[in-house]
């Protein structure tokens, strides 16, 4: 039996791995960063959420047949819209939220509660913190009466 033209043949990454006329890379994103859809081809650009820099960072665009890009999408939302993948990932992330150790909270300390009221510990004093708006000097209006 051939095979045809547009059957997908399932090989081990090892293989293409190991074999450099069939490039194959690893590549992580966070988030999609642009798309462009075409009649013929489309674009995305996937990126990665950088801290240092502030923004999103591109790590790869790649180009496909808009046909494909559409059978592309067909296929994840059949994976993802499947009763058994929806438990896989249900019971995943439980298990994952599981292992999260959640600090208990505490009541904050006397000295805690005196720093965020303001009081002063030495002279046992509330001070009243003022905007640097509200702590300039303030011009009389053109025109108003200034008291002597």
């Amino acid at each position: 039996m051939s095979k045809s033209k547009n059957e997908t043949v399932n090989v081990p990454i090892q293989v293409l791995q190991d074999r450099p006329e069939t490039p194959h890379q690893l590549i992580y994103a966070d988030q999609m960063s642009a798309m462009a859809i075409g009649a013929f081809t489309s674009r995305i650009t996937l990126a990665i959420e950088s801290h240092a820099v502030g923004a999103r960072v591109p790590v790869v665009t790649f180009v496909m047949p808009t046909a494909a890009l559409h059978q592309l999408v067909a296929q994840v939302n059949a994976q993802l819209s499947d009763a058994d993948v929806q438990k896989t990932l249900t019971d995943a992330f439980s298990e994952y939220s599981k292992g999260i150790n959640v600090v208990p909270a505490r009541d904050a300390t006397e000295q805690e509660r005196r720093n965020l009221a303001g009081v002063d510990s030495n002279k046992n004093t509330a001070s009243v913190k003022q905007s640097p708006a509200e702590a300039a000097p303030r011009r009389p209006k053109p025109g108003s009466k200034i008291p002597h």
